[in-house]
């Protein structure tokens, strides 16, 4: 017999909500450190972004 799924509550969401997050920047920085193609436009970026704040 099967139980039906409660559905999450609120700390349970924001919980989930974190873990994907951190699990998202975790894919991205490796992608920064072992992508040249994505380093280069990252730089790039940050260059722009760096001349726009002046």
């Amino acid at each position: 017999m099967e139980t039906p799924t409660k559905p999450l509550r609120g700390m349970e969401i924001i919980r989930k909500l974190l873990e994907v997050k951190k699990q998202t920047q975790r894919e991205a920085k490796e992608n920064y450190r072992n992508n040249p193609e994505i380093r280069a436009i990252a730089d790039k970026l940050k260059a722009v972004n760096g001349k726009q704040g002046s």
